[in-house]
């Protein structure tokens, strides 16, 4: 089991927009923590009024954007504009190539989400849908409280309030941890926790 703090996250900044990186990403390069199992990226971003990220491109990933505040506005050269608050997640398939920007409409509401990327070579496919999302073997849900057997591996984080374990331990927002297959993991708390399974 290993326990990132939410302090202890990359972080990177471009106008109107502030970023948290759980692994590697961007600017933010630590060749020790590039990947999980297919899991290469949980980013929590932070985006101003009107601001947003401009036409930029990804391939062979499929990425989870959830929004935990906010509205995010995404477009893409294949389909229409679509727009998704607390409650919906835009589920992204790259393929081969996808080419897309994602924004705050709002001209007075800041933006919060959190963006998981998996390696995949999942066919193109956009589509705005309800947690749970199931990619194959990969589950990404949010949870109220964790109750974890052995058996899978896990990506844990901490979206919203202060969780504890049986021992004590505190984990609060930012704050995440990974479980091998063969660790199991209990805590109760007050907020949502992203996590990330991944079976067989």
């Amino acid at each position: 089991m290993l326990v990132l703090r939410a302090a202890d996250r990359g972080r990177s900044e471009q106008p109107g927009i502030r970023s948290w990186h759980c692994f590697s990403s961007g600017p933010y390069y630590d060749p020790d923590n590039v990947s999980f199992g297919p899991l290469v990226g949980v980013d929590q971003h932070a985006v101003a009024p009107r601001a947003g990220f401009d036409w930029h491109s990804h391939r062979g990933v499929q990425i989870v954007s959830s929004v935990l505040a906010g509205t995010l506005r995404h477009e893409d050269v294949a389909g229409p504009v679509r727009h998704m608050s607390p409650g919906s997640v835009l589920v992204q398939s790259a393929g081969p190539g996808i080419r897309h920007r994602e924004a705050n409409p709002s001209d007075v509401e800041e933006l919060h989400l959190v963006q998981t990327t998996l390696v995949s070579d999942a066919a193109p496919h956009v589509e705005v849908v309800a947690l749970p999302v199931v990619l194959g073997a990969v589950i990404v849900d949010l949870h109220r409280s964790a109750d974890f057997e052995p058996g899978a591996l896990r990506h844990v984080f901490v979206a919203s309030g202060v969780f504890r374990t049986a021992p004590g331990a505190a984990f609060r927002a930012g704050d995440s941890v990974r479980l091998c297959p063969k660790d199991s993991f209990r805590a109760e708390g007050n907020g949502e926790l992203l996590v990330v399974s991944v079976e067989g």
